[in-house]
Order: structure tokens, then sequence, then C-alpha cells
């Protein structure tokens, strides 16, 4: 090394500043969750917003601000994605197993057909939220606020889970779990 700090021409370096893709092997633990959220969010920030069938499990992404991304069919089981902003995103087929989503928004995301097996959803904003289809046995749903949420046909879903949100009965159900919950049948009007 020079006295100015630049290397000499036989001098071991690092490479450049930047990184590899985000479907790069890259080691597990800690230092994975770090590196996939510096490169999401890196990659996010430039524009691109489409992330889908991306191994991103364990990743912490709490408190990003993620509006239209597109995570369809991507495994973010264990993530940890407290009070992310998701509003409107594409999250198709993806798996949230044992993720946390305390607090997250997800007004108006698309969820049709996650797996959200023992995802903390507590507190979640569900607003308009797409979740036909979805797994949702041992979810938690306490205090999540279900406004407009289209839960037809979705999976493992119970009573008990439903009576412990907000705005239930303002949530879209199939006829069999409307008379489970209690409810009237939907309204229909025609042309």
């Amino acid at each position: 090394m020079t006295s100015s700090g630049l290397p000499n021409e036989y001098d071991a370096v690092l490479g450049g500043q930047a990184l590899p893709p985000l479907d790069t092997p890259v080691l597990g633990g800690l230092d994975r969750a770090k590196f996939l959220r510096h490169r999401l969010l890196e990659i996010y920030r430039s524009g691109m917003r489409s992330f889908t069938a991306q191994d991103l499990s364990g990743i912490d992404l709490s408190g990003a601000s993620l509006y239209h991304v597109n995570l369809a069919r991507s495994d973010l089981s264990r993530s940890k994605l407290v009070a992310t902003n998701l509003r409107g995103a594409s999250l198709t087929e993806t798996k949230f197993c044992n993720a946390d989503l305390g607090s997250a928004n997800l007004t108006d995301a698309v969820l049709f057909g996650a797996d959200l097996q023992n995802a903390n959803l507590r507190y979640a904003c569900l607003f308009g939220a797409d979740l036909r289809l979805a797994n949702l046995l041992g979810a938690d749903l306490r205090g999540a606020d279900l406004f407009g949420a289209d839960l037809s046909h979705t999976l493992n879903l119970a009573v008990r889970q439903v009576e412990a949100t907000q705005n239930w009965q303002q949530a879209k159900y199939d006829a069999d779990f409307r008379k489970k919950l209690r409810l009237p049948p939907e309204l229909r009007f025609s042309k």
C-alpha cells in the first residue's frame, strides 16, 4: 500500500462496490438476511418492483416501504415484515410460513393462494386485501383490520380467528363461512 492509501500494482484488493445479483448464493444466517435486505432495497429504490420467485426466507424488511412490489411465488418464510408497507403488493402464492407481519400495511395487497401458516398478522391492515385460497392455518389475526378483505374460500380459517379481528363483519366470505359467522347472506344486485 502506498502512503496515499492506494494499492500497489501487486496488492490484493476487494472488488468494486457493486453487489452481486439477488439470486447469487450467499452465506446463511444474519449475514444472509442483511445482504438480502440491502440488495432488495437497493434494487427497489432504483425503480425495479418485481422480485418474483425469489428465496428471501429469513429476510428482515421491518419498517421498509415496498409499495406495489411484486413478490409473487417468493419464499418469505420466517421473515420479519413488522410495520412494513406492502400496500398494493402482488403476493400471489408467496410463502409466509412463520413470518412476522405484525402491524404491516397490506391494504389492497393480492395474497391469492399465499401460504400464511403460523404467520403473525396481529394488527395488520388488510383493507381490501385479496386472501382468496390463502392458507391461514395457525395464523394469528388478533387485532387485524379486515374491512373489505376478500376471505372467500380461504383454507384453514377458523371462526375464532376471524372474531379476534376488527371490522370482520365488513369482509367478504363464501356463503358457507358466512353461515358459520352467523352473518346474513351477501346481497347480490342484478342489472
